[in-house]
């Protein structure tokens, strides 16, 4: 399926299901993957601060802060995506996009054992359909972690058109289960 069609059609299954059930589900895949993470070890992440029709990462973060585990978030410059180590007194200003971002400085940071991206849409195959920009692809590009996404079931749509820079996903969380071999 052509990305703008695929974006387009997600979108729309995004915006028909109610907030009651965008919490639900959101609340399943928190669970599901909070779980996951800690049952493995894992001692540090990189995770997207979500917005309106993403699945919620906040009870992901705030578990994790909870646990000592280092908690990274995005902040945008131009064309770059940066890093912010989070704690829970960290203050947020929305960027150009109307995404929180930390106030404090950021760098370049792509250890982090595990990372958590959103997605517009996804497929079987576990490629990823972004918003466009290529924010993600790039910081994913170079991330040395496991790569995972969040996404409501609704979001998957046929085979999606891919390009050389696509990063596909290790694992899918979704509220109908995890999509994805361990590796």
């Amino acid at each position: 399926m052509d990305k703008k069609s695929a974006r387009n059609l997600a979108k729309e299954r995004v915006k028909s299901l109610s907030d009651a059930e965008k919490l639900i589900k959101s609340a399943k895949i928190a669970s599901d993957f909070t779980d996951y993470f800690v049952s493995r070890g894992f001692k540090s992440i990189f995770i997207y601060k979500s917005v309106k029709n993403e699945v919620s990462t906040e009870s992901v973060i705030e578990a994790l802060l909870k646990r000592g585990i280092k908690v990274f978030v995005p902040k945008t410059s131009g064309d770059d995506m940066f890093v912010a180590e989070i704690n829970d007194n960290t203050e947020y200003l929305p960027n150009a996009f109307g995404i929180p971002e930390p106030v404090s400085a950021a760098t370049e940071f792509y250890g982090a054992d595990v990372n958590v991206v959103p997605l517009v849409a996804f497929d079987e195959k576990l490629n990823r359909l972004g918003h466009g920009k290529g924010y993600y692809d790039r910081y994913l590009a170079r991330a040395t972690g496991k790569i995972c996404a969040f996404a409501f079931g609704c979001q998957n749509t046929a085979a999606l058109e891919t390009e050389t820079h696509d990063v596909k996903m290790h694992l899918i969380f979704t509220e109908n289960g995890v999509l994805g071999e361990e590796r």
